[in-house]
């Protein structure tokens, strides 16, 4: 196991890396460098914390208090003029993102003081990718014991979700679907480098998405992956299978990662992709 970890590990850096250097995209590569070295020195960090609940228990408390500002905001968002109230961290999908790795956190690590904080975190979003991620992370910490509490949160997270859709004109989803498209055009063998998708997409001449023209991302991380890394990808699955093959209390943040990146990009921005691989060097050290 140890030396599948290594293997897939290094080969994901090594290529990533060298895809950066090959992409014909005119990209910002000190930074795609940049994100990829902070990955792997997460990854490894991650291999070698014995005991991770004060990294774990600061995150929380970060994410609470982040609640508490975007609270704050809610209550003068009239006066001063407030639009979605994500507290420090800016966005509110960035911050619904953030809740749900909390509730993973809190959940798995047995941090249940802090459930009503980040409670209080989503009642002040409607991020819908969010609330369905959550609803999927429940999911699956409960299955085994409470079978139907699991289905009916699952159930909810769902209802949620296609309230706000309602809500929103289901503009959001037309967007993803369009950028799924595109980037499902426009897939190569190799990649088109890693970190390189802004530039890639922006520089396309036809777009099924008429919504959104200018896609950060992928808004799927699997896909945008895929369409950077091509047949790279491959080590990445294969390091994620090997290190979330066996229980841990890992696992679960993990997984709260893989729901979220179904309709956003945890696992490219950064913050959260350094996040991820952390907890997967978690996951992988038992």
């Amino acid at each position: 196991m140890t030396k599948a970890i290594i293997i897939s590990g290094g080969a994901f850096l090594a290529y990533a890396g060298a895809s950066i250097v090959w992409s014909p995209v005119a990209y910002d590569k000190p930074w795609a460098t940049a994100q990829l070295a902070g990955i792997g020195l997460a990854f490894v960090l991650g291999l070698r914390v014995k005991n991770p609940i004060l990294w774990i228990g600061g995150l929380l408390w970060l994410i609470s208090a982040n609640s508490f500002v975007a609270l704050w905001q809610w209550g003068l968002g009239e006066s001063l003029g407030f639009e979605g109230y994500p507290g420090w961290v800016g966005n509110p999908n960035i911050f619904g993102c953030f809740l749900v790795v909390g509730l993973a956190l809190a959940i798995a690590y047995e941090c249940l003081l802090f459930l009503p904080f980040i409670v209080l975190g989503f009642s002040l979003i409607q991020s819908r990718g969010s609330f369905l991620a959550a609803g999927i992370v429940i999911f699956i910490a409960v299955w085994r014991r409470f079978p139907v509490t699991a289905v009916v949160a699952l159930a909810m997270s769902f209802v949620i979700g296609i309230e706000l859709s309602v809500e929103h004109r289901g503009v959001g989803i037309l967007a993803r679907m369009g950028i799924w498209q595109d980037t499902l055009n426009h897939l190569t063998l190799w990649g088109s480098g890693f970190g390189s998708f802004f530039e890639a997409y922006s520089s396309w001449p036809v777009h099924t998405n008429m919504t959104l023209m200018r896609a950060s991302h992928a808004y799927n991380d699997f896909l945008e992956l895929i369409f950077e890394l091509g047949l790279g990808a491959i080590p990445l699955w294969v390091l994620m299978i090997v290190a979330l093959s066996k229980e841990s209390q890992a696992r679960l943040p993990c997984f709260a990662f893989f729901a979220l990146a179904l309709t956003y990009s945890p696992l490219t921005l950064p913050v959260l992709s350094q996040l991820f691989a952390f907890f997967l060097g978690q996951a992988a050290r038992t």
